[in-house]
């Protein structure tokens, strides 16, 4: 006889896979509630200029919604996710990043980033070409 321990202050993290009527899917992950995690994307969806919200309303949110995955820890949910989005064919996927906010290639971050970039070097260019009367 077998004894499983559960831990109560382990996070629980679900991938989980919207899906439209013509195939096309978005999987995410989240540590959230499921159902708070879908009311999330819902709210979101009314303004929101993502491929998964512009679906969504476009579709009048026919779609179905699953958790495909539990796990223990946000590393192995995150890897699921990514292999889940990359065997996706391309015209059939939604999501433009894997991981969310948390994701390696989040393009908003990148965008941050290249900002940040080209802030610094303005002020190096200034610094560099900075004339001095001897």
């Amino acid at each position: 006889m077998y004894t499983v321990q559960v831990h109560l202050d382990m996070a629980d993290y679900k991938v989980y896979e919207i899906k439209f009527p013509d195939g096309c899917v978005y999987y995410g992950y989240t540590a959230k509630p499921f159902t708070m995690r879908l009311e999330e994307h819902i709210t979101s969806s009314q303004r929101g200029k993502s491929k998964l919200y512009k679906k969504m309303r476009l579709t009048d949110y026919d779609c179905t919604c699953r958790i495909v995955n539990t796990f223990p820890d946000k590393e192995t949910a995150l890897s699921w996710e990514r292999k889940l989005i990359k065997r996706t064919p391309y015209d059939r996927k939604l999501n433009t990043s894997w991981g969310g906010e948390d994701g390696e290639n989040n393009q908003r971050k990148w965008r941050q980033q290249d900002i940040i970039k080209k802030h610094y070097r303005r002020r190096n260019r200034k610094d560099k070409y900075r004339y001095e009367e001897t």
